[in-house]
């Protein structure tokens, strides 16, 4: 597996009665993947 760089804000992640939310303060980003 090779390594990679995440650059994050704060992203909180929920799971609830099989219902999920994700929520963030800015853009973060993990490898090429842009939330």
């Amino acid at each position: 597996m090779s390594a990679f760089k995440l650059h994050a804000t704060t992203v909180v992640g929920v799971i609830h009665n099989g219902k999920a939310a994700l929520g963030s303060d800015g853009q973060a980003t993990m490898d090429k993947t842009v939330m």
